[in-house]
Parts: structure tokens; sequence; C-alpha cells
């Protein structure tokens, strides 16, 4: 299995559960697309070694989850495509209820 569809399948195992709203990261592996921008940039980053070696005690993956919350806009421009940016945002309010984006 390839690292794209590796990391799909750890991203979108558990994809529902425990989602902090407040924590682009985790709307954003409930958004996205493999085949996306966005999904092309995000495995282009990771480095395998580094994210599934399970004895590493913050690995990127983990750091990717915790280094963005309450931070929208920052994730979006870190990791969002400007053209996949509306459908991000959209997503987020329609499952957040709120529009996380600063005025």
């Amino acid at each position: 299995m390839d690292i794209s569809n590796r990391l799909y399948k750890v991203i979108k195992d558990g994809k529902n559960q425990d989602v902090d709203w407040n924590n682009p990261a985790y709307v954003w592996k409930n958004w996205i697309k493999k085949g996306s921008k966005s999904w092309k940039k995000f495995v282009m980053c990771c480095e395998e070694e580094f994210l599934f070696d399970r004895y590493k005690k913050d690995g990127k993956l983990k750091f990717f989850f915790r280094e963005y919350v309450g931070e929208f806009e920052k994730f979006a421009d870190d990791w969002i495509p400007n053209a996949e940016r509306h459908s991000f945002f959209y997503f987020t309010l329609k499952m957040y209820g709120k529009n996380c984006m600063k005025k």
C-alpha cells in the first residue's frame, strides 16, 4: 500500500469519533477527499517513517492534530489551497455551526 493510501486509512479511521470541532485538523479529516489538492499537499509534506513510527512520542501526525486548535484561518493558510478554502470553510460552518473565520 502506498503512502497516500496508508495515510488516508489512518486519517479516516475513526473519522467521526471524538471530533473537536474547535480544532481545524479534526474538521479537515472529516472534510478531506483523496485526490484533492489539499490531500496531495498533505501527502507531499509527510514523511512515512515519521508518521508511522508508533514509538515516537510526538510524531508529525500528532503535531498536525494539536498545533492549530481554534486557529481555522492559520490552518487554512498552511494546509488548504485557495481553490478549496471556500469548501473547507463552508463545511466547517455547516458542521461547527458558526463562522470560524475572524472578521
